[in-house]
């Protein structure tokens, strides 16, 4: 992570009461027709006290009608995964 994401990730942590860090990295794009069609995340979450990795998974975000089709469906597995480990 670079200096300029670890700042901004301290400040957001300080000013809110938060426990987990969710960072969300796109490794991977597919194109088709010219627009983006998937998008691959790493996708780790970090405890604020400890600074340490939790948690991480690779999800790909996908749509017949883009990536902006899918986004809310992937926000919610993601979200589910991270309730249903136990991360939140």
């Amino acid at each position: 992570m670079n200096t300029c994401n670890a700042e901004r990730i301290e400040t957001s942590v300080q000013k809110n009461d938060v426990g987990v860090v969710v960072i969300f990295k796109p490794t991977h794009y597919t194109f088709q027709n010219g627009s983006i069609a998937e998008v691959t995340y790493e996708i780790t979450a970090l405890d604020v006290s400890t600074k340490k990795e939790v948690w991480k998974a690779v999800v790909k975000s996908a749509g017949y009608f883009g990536v902006n089709g899918s986004a809310g469906k992937t926000a919610d597995l993601i979200y589910g995964r991270l309730c249903g480990d136990g991360v939140i």
